[in-house]
This record gives C-alpha cells, sequence and structure tokens, in this order.
C-alpha cells in the first residue's frame, strides 16, 4: 500500500500487486508500464511528471529530484521512486554460468526460476568458442532485369577421367535473368581468360548490342582476379563482383547450379555405368536449359512453365526437348550407302552422349574404342534402356566386342 497526494492535495491509496522488493536499494521502484497497460497516461514534464485516467479527474504528481534526476511521488509519510521494484539475478546467473560449463542464461534462469534480466550477460569466452554465421541474406542481392546484363560463374575438376582431348574441368557461365547455364569443358584453369573473351563477343553478338555485360559475380580465384582478367573487363566497361574469403554463399547462383549439375551427373554416370567423362556435365547443362525452371524464378519475368532456354530466347521453343535421352543408352547410328557396301549392316550400335555443342546434331561414341561421331539421323534407341537401371555399356559390350570395360585411348572428337 502507497499512500500518495494527488494534484488536489487529496490523500490515494495506491495497492500495488505482485511486487518485487529489493533489499540493495532502500526505495520502492514502481515501472510506469503496468501504469500504461491499465489505461493510465503518463505526461513527462522538465520538473515534474503526471499520471492520470481518463475516468477519474484526479492524478498523481511526481517532483523532479535535480540531484538524482529521479521522479518522487508526493506521499504523506516516506518518499517512493517511481519506477518498479526489482531483483537483480545477474550475479547468481553468472556464477551459474561459469558453473554449468558455459550453459545458455535462459535455460539455467527457467532451471532456478530466477529472473532473465532483459540484458542477457555477455560472455566473451561463448563468444569466442561458440560463434556462428549467421543466416545468409539474399533478398539484398541486386538481380538482373534484362538477359545478358549480369553472369555469375564457377569452375569444377579436375575430372578423375578426363575427355580423349584431355579435357578435366567445367566451367560454367550462368546468366543472372534467364539462369541459362553455359558449359565449357577445358584442360586446366588457365584458359578461363580465352573462353571469357570469346564468349563476351558470342554474346554481343546474339544480343545485338556492344558493352551489353554489365556485371560479372566470381569467387577469388586467381584467374578471375588476374591483372589481364581485369583489364579485359574495364574495357568492356564490365563491373567485377568477387564473393569473400570463404563465403561461397555470396556467389549463390554459381554454387548452386554447380551442384546441381555435379548431382545430374552423378546420377546419370551411375545409370549408364560409364567413366566420369566430362561430356556427362555437358549433357546435364543441355538437361537443366531445357527443363521447366522453378515458379518462384520465373513469378516476375516469364510464364511459370518456361525453361531456362525460352527466357533466355524470350519466347517459347516446343521442340527444346527434342533430342534429348538418357545417357549412355544404345543408339543405332545410320551408315549412308555411299559408304557401305551390299552386304554391310545398314546401322552400327553407339553410346548417346549428348548434344553436339557446335552442330546440330548427336554426339555418339561407338562401343568398341569410344570413337566420337556426330548424326543429325533420327536415332534408333533400344527400349531396354528406359527398362532397366544399367545402360548399353554394361548389357551390350560384352555382346559386341567381348570386353567389360570401353578405352578412350585412340578416340577422336569430331
Amino acid at each position: 500500500m502507497i499512500k500518495a497526494i494527488d494534484s488536489e492535495g487529496n490523500c490515494i491509496e495506491l495497492k500495488m500487486r505482485d511486487t518485487l522488493i529489493s533489499s540493495k536499494f532502500p526505495y520502492r521502484l514502481l515501472a510506469l508500464q503496468p501504469f500504461t497497460a491499465k489505461g493510465y497516461q503518463v505526461v513527462m514534464l522538465a520538473h515534474e511528471m503526471c499520471i492520470s485516467k481518463s475516468e477519474s479527474q484526479a492524478f498523481f504528481v511526481g517532483e523532479k529530484d535535480e540531484q538524482t534526476k529521479l521522479f518522487f511521488l508526493r506521499q504523506v509519510s516516506y518518499a517512493a521512486l517511481l519506477a518498479r521494484a526489482y531483483t537483480d539475478d545477474s550475479d547468481m546467473l553468472w556464477k551459474l554460468h561459469l558453473r554449468h560449463g558455459h550453459r545458455n542464461f535462459p535455460d539455467l534462469a527457467r532451471q532456478y526460476g530466477l529472473r532473465l534480466p532483459k540484458v542477457v550477460p555477455a560472455c566473451t569466452s561463448c563468444i569466442m568458442g561458440k560463434a556462428h554465421v549467421y543466416p545468409h541474406l539474399s533478398s539484398g542481392f541486386e538481380r538482373a532485369t534484362r538477359v545478358a546484363q549480369g553472369f555469375h560463374s564457377d569452375i569444377r575438376g579436375p575430372f578423375s577421367v578426363p575427355t580423349p582431348r584431355g579435357e578435366a574441368y567445367l566451367l560454367t557461365i550462368i546468366d543472372d535473368f534467364s539462369r541459362r547455364v553455359f558449359g565449357f569443358l577445358v584442360k586446366s584453369q588457365s584458359e578461363w581468360l580465352a573462353v571469357w573473351k570469346e564468349f563476351v563477343v558470342r554474346i554481343e553478338a546474339e544480343i545485338g548490342r556492344v558493352n551489353c555485360i554489365s556485371w560479372l559475380l566470381t569467387d577469388n580465384g586467381a584467374v578471375y582476379t588476374s591483372n589481364e582478367m581485369k583489364a579485359f573487363c574495364a574495357s568492356k566497361g564490365v563491373q567485377q563482383r568477387f564473393s569473400a574469403p570463404y563465403a561461397q554463399w555470396m556467389d549463390h547462383t554459381a554454387e548452386r547450379n554447380m551442384r546441381t549439375i555435379g548431382e545430374m551427373t552423378t546420377t546419370t554416370l551411375i545409370h549408364a555405368n560409364l567413366p566420369k567423362w566430362g561430356w556427362a556435365t555437358l549433357h546435364a547443362i543441355n538437361v537443366l536449359n531445357r527443363t521447366t525452371d522453378n515458379p518462384k524464378n520465373n513469378a516476375s519475368n516469364s510464364p511459370s512453365n518456361f525453361s531456362r532456354l525460352e527466357k533466355w530466347k524470350g519466347h517459347e521453343l516446343p521442340g527444346q526437348t527434342k533430342g534429348l535421352y538418357p545417357f549412355g543408352c544404345l543408339a543405332f547410328k545410320h551408315v549412308p550407302g555411299t559408304i557401305r557396301g551390299k552386304l554391310d549392316v545398314h546401322a552400327t550400335p553407339c553410346i548417346y552422349l549428348g548434344l553436339a555443342t557446335n552442330c546440330r546434331a548427336y554426339l555418339l561414341g561407338t562401343l568398341f574404342r569410344l570413337e566420337i561421331s556426330t548424326a543429325v539421323e533420327k536415332l534408333r534407341l533400344s527400349k531396354t534402356c528406359f527398362r532397366f537401371a544399367k545402360c548399353a555399356t554394361t548389357r551390350l559390350l560384352p555382346r559386341f566386342c567381348g570386353v567389360p570395360t570401353i578405352t578412350c585411348s585412340k578416340a577422336t572428337l569430331v
């Protein structure tokens, strides 16, 4: 019970419930929040503070003490601070925190029934020993508003089995607007600059505008930060953007697409039971570009069922999936009549390796020495490749050549 004096000099009793009394402080502390929660209005002036309620004409008056800068209620017998009484459990929580092996404060306060302070004590040892990266924020990333405005790039490799030409690395360049992936097989990472220069010329010719590329986001690899790369980008007006060291998530588009390509490549190679060739990565990229993209990516700029290739072209492509077959499946390549004899076979068995990069044709490999060739005829595919788990190599190699594996030593690429 607190006996106070209102603005008219009348004595009023304040009934406070669930009040915590501190033995370390000689005054009763009253918080302003319980008053405002009950509908009271608090007006703080230069030298006094008034607490009133709309139903009553009277209001409490607190006079400011110049020495302590606190407001004291006008009372009959004793003074009370206008704040809430409290108990300080910080010291006890800190001791329990150390005793329990730096356990978090909320659990300790709940276990011992202590009051958790509004400002939780900061433990330097916990900060140094338990520090983690905060959740990554991707909403503030500046996205491209047109095709060929910005690109992401990443390099993967070396592969354990290079192609016959010695290509052991996959270099990807991804358009930020359409998410279309451009894949290149290279022998070493040092070929990046030559590939990038040719790619810039290609995009400018395809878009029909010089200096159409505004920025390129990569990691801090040596091939991206070289002086030759910086000079070329400066001459083309391309702004180079880099992710922070050990923060690959900042180049999230390139990293996530590279993961998707890697998973598609691994599963197709397992199904085909073929060596880890780079052609499987190019086939995965072709499939990814011709598959309907995530509706979230298409929500702002394209129909929901558009693929990445359709977003890049800007129109629908009904026949974009024609020519896509399971990697490594059995295919029969037609032999033209001008190069075969009267009793020669009309088709030879081959392995489907995807689509040719510079020709509207299929990329095929022979079953004997995997000699690479292209074909434009409609493929005759074996139905067994869709029915069974494994494809041409494990099922048909013993039948045709009597050996369980394929050699690439004398292969050529057309």
